[in-house]
C-alpha cells in the first residue's frame, strides 16, 4: 500500500511557482516586511520525491540548538560567548544567513562596528532584500566615519521599508550633523510618527 502511494505521488507534476501569479505591489509589500524572498530567476520545482543538494534538516539538529544558545546569549548580554558560540556555527556552516546576521548585530552591541560590516555586506550579497541589514549598515557606516556611504544604506532600507524606524532616523542624524537640520522637518516628523506607533 504505501509503495503504490508512494508510486502515485512520484508521478505527480512538479508544483508551478506560487510566486509567479502574485501582484507586483503584493510581492514589494511581502519582500519588504521579511516574510517571502523571490527570486527574478526562473527556478523550477522539483519533482515531488526528487533527491536534492540541500542538507536534510534532521542531520542540523546540533547546528539549530547552537543558534538557539547563540540566540539566548546574545539575548541575556553574555557577548563574547554568543560570538565564539556564533563563530563555531559559521565554521560548521558558513551560509547559514541568521548566523551571519546574528553575528553583526553582536559585533556592533560590542561596538566593533568595523569588524560587522563583513558579516553584513555578505548577508546583502546572498539577500539584498532585507531593510534591517541595509539599516544596520547605514548605523555601521556611520560609526565608522562614512557618511556618504551610511545614507545610501539608509536609503536602501527605505526603499525597502519607507516607514523602517532605524533608517528614518539615521537619516535625521545625518542632516542634523551636516548642518541641514531645517531641512530634515519633513523626515524628522516622519521618523516621530513611526517611532511613536504601539
Amino acid at each position: 500500500m504505501h509503495r503504490g502511494a508512494l508510486q502515485e505521488l512520484a508521478r505527480r507534476p512538479a508544483l508551478a511557482r506560487d510566486a509567479e501569479g502574485i501582484d507586483a505591489e503584493l510581492k514589494r509589500a511581502l519582500q519588504a516586511v521579511g516574510y517571502a524572498a523571490f527570486s527574478e530567476a526562473s527556478t523550477e520545482v522539483p519533482p515531488p520525491l526528487a533527491v536534492l543538494a540541500l542538507p536534510d534538516p534532521f542531520e542540523r539538529a546540533d547546528e539549530l540548538e547552537l543558534f538557539q544558545r547563540a540566540q539566548g546569549l546574545l539575548g541575556n548580554g553574555k557577548l563574547a560567548e554568543a560570538e565564539s558560540a556564533l563563530r563555531a556555527l559559521l565554521d560548521a556552516n558558513p551560509g547559514h544567513h541568521a548566523a551571519w546576521d546574528r553575528l553583526a548585530l553582536c559585533l556592533m552591541r560590542m561596538d566593533r562596528h568595523r569588524e560587522a560590516l563583513g558579516p553584513l555586506e555578505r548577508l546583502l550579497a546572498a539577500s539584498p532584500g532585507n531593510a534591517d541589514t541595509w539599516s544596520h549598515l547605514g548605523a555601521c557606516r556611520l560609526v565608522t566615519g562614512e557618511p556618504e556611504k551610511a545614507l545610501a544604506a539608509f536609503k536602501h532600507a527605505l526603499e525597502l521599508d519607507p516607514n523602517h524606524v532605524q533608517a528614518l532616523g539615521g537619516i535625521v542624524h545625518l542632516m542634523e550633523s551636516a548642518g541641514l537640520g531645517d531641512k530634515a522637518g519633513a523626515i524628522r516628523e516622519r521618523f516621530e510618527a513611526v517611532r511613536s506607533r504601539p
